[in-house]
């Protein structure tokens, strides 16, 4: 929350765009109720980490948020972009192959995702970037499993 803040500033300052990606773990209480809690931290920390291998510049950060929800930050990001490259995260994830069986897609363990990109203005709060990210992830996750949704133009408040 405290990096959200700076970057947030140095968006305003510059000028620069500021992405928010929020994957949440499909069904990972059904993962939980299988192999226990212990085993969904693993997965946790394991999905974390094929999330965090997807970002190259030193400068964007990934974050256990709430949860099984995990939160990555980029600068100056592209938001042309931001579904194909959320697409992505979520085939890779896909293609680790952690069986869940439970999982309604695949039995394997696998994320949704939501993003919001735009550029901070003093009439916005940081936390509305974090919210939009988040709107858009319950929509990805309403509409079908393993999906990604951007923020549209009326979520952004």
């Amino acid at each position: 929350e405290e990096l959200l803040q700076h970057d947030w500033q140095v968006g305003l300052r510059e000028r620069r765009t500021l992405t928010i990606l929020a994957l949440d773990i499909n069904e990972l209480g059904g993962y939980n109720d299988t192999f226990g809690r212990a085993a969904g931290d693993a997965c946790i920390r394991r999905v974390a980490g094929v999330i965090a291998a997807s970002f190259r510049r030193g400068s964007d950060v990934v974050a256990r948020w709430d949860g099984g929800c995990i939160v990555a930050m980029v600068r100056n990001s592209d938001p042309a972009t931001v579904q194909d490259f959320g697409a992505g995260i979520a085939q890779r994830v896909l293609e680790q192959h952690i069986h869940h069986p439970r999982a309604q897609r695949q039995k394997f363990v696998s994320v949704s995702v939501g993003a919001a990109s735009f550029e901070p203005t003093g009439e916005r709060a940081p936390q509305s970037l974090v919210d939009a990210a988040l709107r858009a992830l319950q929509r990805a996750k309403q509409d079908r499993q393993g999906r990604v949704a951007v923020a549209e133009s009326s979520e952004i408040v």
